[in-house]
C-alpha cells in the first residue's frame, strides 16, 4: 500500500472514531438529568440513597471516560488543557479576599491550590 493511502486511511478511520466518540456526549445529558430535579445539592449528598450515588458514580464515570478517550483520539493533553483553562479562569475570574466579605456570604468555603503549568499557584475559594 502506498504511504498516502495508508495515511488518508488512517485519517478517514480517525475521523470516523472521534465522530462515534463525540456522540457520546450524550452522556453529560444522562449525568444532568439526575441532578435535574435535585435542586441544590450539597456537599456529599446527605439525603440521597445509597443507589443514586452509585448511580451518579456511574454516569460520572461514563462521562470521563468519554472525555478521556476523545482527547486521546484527538492528540490533546486533557491535564494541560484543563491546567491552561485554570489559568485563564483565573485571570479571567480572579477571587478577592475582600469581594467574598462584601457580598456577605455565610455558608463554609473550601479553598483548593492548583499548581499551574507556569509554575505560579493559583488558589481558587468555593463557596459551599
Amino acid at each position: 500500500m502506498h504511504a498516502w493511502k495508508r495515511d488518508v486511511l488512517q485519517a478517514k478511520v480517525a475521523m470516523q472514531t472521534v465522530q462515534r466518540t463525540s456522540h457520546k456526549v450524550g452522556e453529560v445529558g444522562e449525568l444532568s438529568e439526575i441532578f435535574q430535579w435535585k435542586g441544590e445539592v450539597p456537599k456529599g449528598l446527605p439525603g440521597w440513597k445509597e443507589e443514586e450515588k452509585q448511580h451518579l458514580g456511574e454516569e460520572l464515570s461514563d462521562v470521563l471516560l468519554y472525555l478521556v478517550r476523545l482527547s486521546d483520539i484527538c492528540g490533546v493533553d486533557l491535564g494541560k488543557a484543563a491546567l491552561r483553562k485554570v489559568e485563564l479562569n483565573a485571570i479571567k475570574y480572579p477571587i478577592s479576599q475582600k469581594q467574598n466579605q462584601t457580598n456577605g456570604t455565610s455558608s463554609p468555603n473550601t479553598t483548593t491550590t492548583i499548581n499551574t503549568s507556569n509554575g505560579n499557584n493559583h488558589t481558587e475559594e468555593i463557596t459551599g
